[in-house]
């Protein structure tokens, strides 16, 4: 495996020369004619699959939409593509092409990732105008559906640029590995799988497709993720209902004693105080607080929750966040005190800490908040690292011109609030490689995860010519 310093037996003013000649090249003579219907009709078969591939769904939809990626994978011309099991519900849909090893034997290994599973997407609940599982265009340039933009669109932008680059026959001077991942949404089993496997993946860049711009035609590089830990809380107080009337009062309610005990991981003004979990000030590009306000929709009378600057509370600072609750429906509720109550934390945490240790830190600061009459329980934990990375690398470099040739505007790089729980166990496998944290899912409009899911088809078509961009770069190198 080679890096990019080790393209010739040169001088180093000599290589140096090199990446200035690819950071000048001029975008037009590199790509070849990109088509947009077949970027649409490709998207659309991806969009059709219900891959939701967390427990209670069926399994079934991601299985199918497994076999179609590696159907697209396998017409971008791969000749090695797998189904590769990691040991959890749904594969990994891996590929690899290798450079001629004759001419290039220190060639640089390219590593394509994104993911084909998805969130769910209640109609009702979220709102959707349109069907989630049929990728529908409006006047607005913007083509909607669940996993429009995260992150199936990712996987279509990864191989359209090879074809937009000339194709895997004219990139003979690069190793390329693909993978797509098939349980991202619900923290799977692949990190496990690559730290017991480590040299299968090792790359000296890593092209990580599951990300995006904060507005629409500004090219963001992201250089930093927050972790993640969720945390199950549950209380317990009697062995029954109980009538509210007649023992309401002395009689611990669960529900009650929850949200007690929920109210201290927060302070009066909203921050998230949890004891043990860190925080610092972010230095990194700002995120105007004027756009966020505007990209979060507000209802009337709401307001921002905490203090201090935007960026520090999304990018260096920890949020808890109730993600699921169990407990009595309203439209199912009688007059009785609750005996049983659950709720599902997640903690976003930015890097310094693992999951486990903010996992930890959680519950013994919720232990030592419990109101009086209650039996609490942590039934489950698990999470995903934290990431940091820079933008110094040789790669980097290459990438973020090429992104300016495409986007004519230079990149800027900035913090992501999300997690990526696969990046941390890449990272330790590869810890010189450069890492590229892009995609197509603008934040101002995007809506991922939420009804109404959408990608901008300029925005995806500038990705994909950007990335070509920067394969070609990478063969008039060598």
């Amino acid at each position: 495996m080679g890096h990019i310093y080790k393209i010739t037996s040169q001088s180093s003013s000599s290589i140096a020369e090199q990446i200035s000649k690819m950071m000048n090249y001029p975008a037009r003579s590199f790509v070849e004619h990109i088509d947009k219907d077949e970027i649409i009709s490709d998207l659309a078969r991806l969009v059709a699959y219900p891959s939701c591939s967390f427990e209670g769904f069926d399994i079934q939809p991601s299985l199918d939409c497994a076999d179609e990626v590696a159907r697209m994978v396998r017409d971008a011309g791969f000749q090695k593509v797998e189904l590769l099991d990691v040991g959890g519900r749904t594969p990994v849909v891996w590929a690899e092409h290798r450079a001629d090893q004759a001419k290039y034997p220190d060639a640089p290994t390219l590593f394509m990732y994104a993911h084909y599973d998805i969130q769910p997407a209640p109609v009702e609940e979220q709102g959707w105008e349109t069907d989630p599982w049929q990728l529908t265009s409006k006047d607005d340039g913007r083509y909607y559906g669940r996993g429009a933009a995260d992150d199936k669109a990712g996987i279509v932008a990864h191989l359209h640029a090879i074809e937009a680059a000339g194709g895997l026959e004219t990139l003979d001077h690069i190793n390329i590995n693909i993978c797509f991942e098939g349980e991202e949404e619900c923290f799977g089993t692949l990190e496990e799988y690559v730290a017991n496997n480590p040299e299968r993946f090792e790359a000296d860049v890593y092209l990580i497709f599951d990300l995006g711009n904060v507005v629409v035609g500004e090219p963001t590089l992201i250089t930093t993720l927050r972790g993640a830990a969720i945390v199950d809380v549950e209380v317990e107080t009697t062995r029954q209902e109980l009538h509210s009337g007649a023992y309401g009062g002395p009689t611990p309610d669960a529900l009650v004693g929850l949200t007690r005990l929920l109210a201290t991981l927060w302070d009066d003004e909203g921050n998230t105080a949890i004891e043990g979990v860190k925080s610092f000030e972010w230095e990194g590009a700002s995120y105007p607080e004027e756009l966020f306000r505007r990209d979060i929709g507000l209802v009337e009378g709401a307001d921002l929750m905490g203090t201090g600057p935007i960026d520090d509370q999304l990018f260096s600072r920890p949020a808890a966040n109730i993600i699921g609750l169990n407990a009595t429906p309203v439209d199912q509720s009688s007059n009785v005190i609750v005996p049983h109550a659950k709720v599902r934390l997640s903690i976003r945490f930015p890097h310094g800490q693992t999951a486990d240790e903010v996992a930890e830190a959680t519950i013994a600061h919720l232990k030592k908040h419990t109101p009086k009459g209650m039996v609490v329980r942590f039934p489950h934990t698990s999470g995903a690292s934290a990431f940091v990375t820079d933008l110094e690398g040789p790669y980097a470099r290459i990438f973020s011109e090429s992104l300016a040739e495409s986007f004519e505007m230079e990149p800027t790089a900035m913090g992501g609030g999300a997690s990526i729980p696969l990046l941390a166990a890449l990272q330790k496998v590869s810890p010189q490689a450069d890492f590229l944290l892009y995609g197509v899912a603008d934040m101002a409009q995007s809506n991922i995860h939420g009804g109404n899911e959408s990608v901008d088809l300029d925005e995806l078509t500038r990705t994909i010519k950007a990335e070509a961009i920067f394969l070609k770069k990478l063969e008039d190198s060598l």
